[in-house]
């Protein structure tokens, strides 16, 4: 009888176990640094060494719907391992409040997702994050997201 009840309590435990692990591995972490508030503005810069111009690709969005998207498409990002891999540009997000938060881009490790550092490394959906930002004028090709 003992030896069924340790049974019992063991497949509990490991049930347990399971469920958390899969509750942990499928939890999405929201950016942290990014306010709930739209914002006003967001300026996007692209290094014109990457994109191999003279001139750097600048472009600041303005509409607070295009402004919204873009963010709520970084809030979809999930945090991945710190890399050292080379920054395509900076977006800096500018709040009513008078606060900012500087972005850091980067291409990502394979072709589905896009990386970008604030308060840690996220990967998001190469293709959300295109859509967000085509919408808002902003010419796709230069974040290295397909023409």
């Amino acid at each position: 009888m003992a030896f069924k009840r340790t049974q019992v309590l063991l497949a509990g435990v490991i049930a347990v176990a399971i469920a958390s692990a899969g509750v942990l591995w499928s939890r999405r972490d929201v950016p942290t640094g990014v306010s709930a508030e739209t914002p006003a503005r967001i300026d996007l810069e692209v290094s014109r060494f990457l994109l191999g111009t003279e001139s750097d690709y600048k472009v600041s969005v303005t509409n607070l719907t295009d402004c919204a998207a873009i963010i709520q498409a970084l809030s979809l990002g999930r945090k991945v391992r710190p890399d050292h891999c080379v920054s395509l540009g900076t977006m800096t997000v500018h709040y009513s409040s008078g606060t900012s938060n500087e972005i850091r881009l980067s291409p990502g490790h394979d072709d589905g997702r896009f990386e970008f550092t604030l308060n840690g490394v996220h990967s998001i959906s190469r293709t959300r994050f295109a859509e967000a930002v085509s919408k808002a004028g902003v010419d796709k090709s230069k974040l290295l997201l397909g023409n």
